[in-house]
């Protein structure tokens, strides 16, 4: 490019690619979820729950992907839509398999 051999591009750093990108990541999902009204289990730091009478809520992070597991109506919807405000997110769908496990609805 003729004249423009000086020009410098600024690279604008976002969280991925740090070497703390994960303690970042985590620090951010922890403090929005919390502020949510959820609480994290004292056995495992990347499994939060809300209770609400005889309504529950459970989120299992795993890496930057999240499982829901819920009973009430429309709760799962409700966290989504709160989720997406700050969370670049895309729904997958209903989970069949988790860590190399075959899941299956149990009525």
């Amino acid at each position: 490019m003729k004249g423009k051999s000086k020009l410098v591009c600024k690279l604008k750093i976002f969280v991925y690619g740090l070497k703390q990108s994960p303690k970042i990541w985590y620090h951010i999902f922890d403090t929005y979820v919390l502020s949510l009204g959820f609480e994290c289990s004292k056995s495992n730091y990347c499994v939060y729950y809300k209770t609400d009478g005889d309504r529950f809520l459970f989120i299992a992070l795993y890496v930057d992907n999240m499982l829901f597991n819920g009973k009430g109506k429309g709760i799962i919807s409700k966290l989504k839509s709160q989720l997406v405000v700050k969370f670049e997110m895309k729904d997958i769908g209903e989970l069949n398999t988790f860590l190399g496990w075959k899941l299956e609805e149990i009525e």
